[in-house]
């Protein structure tokens, strides 16, 4: 049997392989094994280049879901129950029913109602402030119908003196004159 020399690599890593006379051998980390024959077993060859990156996929619109179940209900609101009106919110009653409100007219018609709030020390109950209870601007309304005529005026009292010289005079006002010329004058009272 003939002698021959295997030249094995001196730095291999675990997994590394090396072909003499048709046997393959494999480093295992601490020394190298027979793995098989070369007419067997692949060989694994360096690592290639990567490739160019794909283009980007697109998948397909998934189908609408069905609706989801319908919730629970919501408790009742809390109708307001206005009482009245004060002059300043200083005069708002320290304690109410729940719903009880007011308006504050001082502050563009402001209406407060007493309610629950939750706070840092718990459920609190105080006035609450809604803001201004005012609907928009209606539409202008149509011109009014004329009115009747009003009832005929009592006359009024005519008193007439004669003037012999010309009218500079002051009298009550209404008061006709006539000269001696017979021109009438009213008095104007001036």
């Amino acid at each position: 049997m003939a002698d021959y020399v295997i030249n094995w690599d001196t730095n291999p890593s675990v997994g590394d392989s090396q072909i003499y006379d048709g046997r393959m051998w494999t480093w295992d980390g601490q020394k190298w094994t027979l793995s098989g024959s070369s007419a067997y077993v692949s060989v694994p060859g360096p690592t290639g280049a990567q490739g160019p990156r794909g283009v980007p996929g697109r998948g397909v619109i998934g189908e609408k879901g069905n609706p989801g179940d319908e919730g629970p209900q919501g408790p009742a609101g809390i109708g307001l129950n206005f009482k009245g009106s004060f002059e300043s919110i200083d005069d708002l009653p320290n304690d109410a029913a729940i719903g009880d409100a007011y308006v504050v007219p001082i502050v563009e018609g402001t209406t407060y109602f007493w309610g629950e709030v939750t706070t840092d020390n718990g459920v609190e109950y105080q006035w609450i402030n809604l803001g201004p209870i005012q609907g928009p601007r209606g539409l202008k309304g149509a011109p009014g119908d004329d009115g009747e005529d009003g009832a005929q005026g009592i006359p009024g009292e005519t008193v007439m003196e004669s003037v012999v010289a010309a009218p500079v005079f002051k009298t009550e006002r209404g008061h006709l004159y006539i000269d001696n010329l017979n021109i009438v004058y009213v008095s104007t009272g001036y």
